[in-house]
């Protein structure tokens, strides 16, 4: 979706793989997803894509996939073991920080959780369930890539399972979308760290969320079910919450026919 035009258009690359959901992060000019075992590059600028050699960690927590603006990507498994994409030389090194962290896997489990980036080196992963969507859980985990360490921000309260996180540079995260089936998007202060509810809402429910972002600019929520029944159908229309104004709004001219989380955003010079 080119942000002069705000409309969808299908690539002819495809990706080696097909699962119900991700691990995706990207760099200013290469996006990664890591599907199952495998992992693709994309190349952003010609809009190609190719599958690397070797065989990958399968990112069975996918939803909690985060990353460090042009350092590098993250993504959990079961264990909340972290692996950490270098986009400098396409490695991939592990840390145990978050997964021996006291209490966080009553926090934020291990599956369907939501990731907020930040601008910087911090990253957040919360909400989620119990290894294979079990219990609800509501807690909040901060990750600090600088010294490689954890915190609990919160052990409980805010569940959002299976929503998608989105960032306004450092100044604030939202959360929309998600297995409670509402509306509301919940805002969290970087510097406070704590949450609000604004008064803007999303048009319709989306379980998953599809999010992307206009850096500094919007967000765009799309994709998604309408219902946990299993008759619902998918959602086709896309809002873009403005962060300027805390405002969201159909956008008109985007429909786009996928439901899960994450996806790849180009990013400023």
């Amino acid at each position: 979706m080119p942000y002069s035009s705000e409309t969808f258009s299908t690539l002819s690359a495809t990706t080696s793989y097909s699962v119900a959901a991700q691990a995706s992060f990207n760099s200013k000019y290469n996006a990664y997803g890591i599907g199952g075992s495998t992992a693709n590059k994309f190349f952003l600028p010609t809009d190609t894509n190719s599958t690397l050699a070797g065989s990958y960690a399968s990112p069975t927590g996918v939803y909690l996939a985060g990353a460090v603006r042009n350092v590098s990507g993250t993504y959990f498994s079961y264990d909340l073991i972290m692996r950490i994409w270098l986009y400098s030389n396409d490695t991939m090194a592990t840390s145990s920080t978050v997964s021996n962290l006291s209490g966080a896997s009553s926090a934020i489990g291990s599956y369907n959780g939501y990731a907020i980036s930040t601008a910087g080196t911090d990253m957040y992963f919360g909400s989620g369930a119990a290894s294979g969507g079990g219990t609800q859980l509501g807690g909040l985990v901060k990750y600090a890539s600088s010294t490689n360490t954890a915190s609990i921000v919160y052990s409980s309260g805010y569940v959002r399972a299976g929503a998608s996180g989105v960032n306004n540079e450092s100044v604030a995260g939202y959360l929309a979308g998600g297995t409670n089936y509402a509306t509301t998007i919940l805002k969290f202060s970087f510097g406070s760290q704590t949450y609000s509810t604004i008064a803007a809402t999303l048009s319709s429910v989306r379980h998953p969320a599809r999010a992307g972002i206009q850096h500094g600019v919007c967000a765009y929520y799309g994709g998604g079910k309408n219902s946990g029944s299993s008759v619902a159908t998918s959602v086709t229309t896309v809002d873009k919450l403005s962060y300027s104004t805390d405002t969201c709004a159909n956008l008109a001219s985007a429909t786009v026919n996928r439901d899960g989380i994450s996806s790849w955003n180009t990013l400023p010079a």
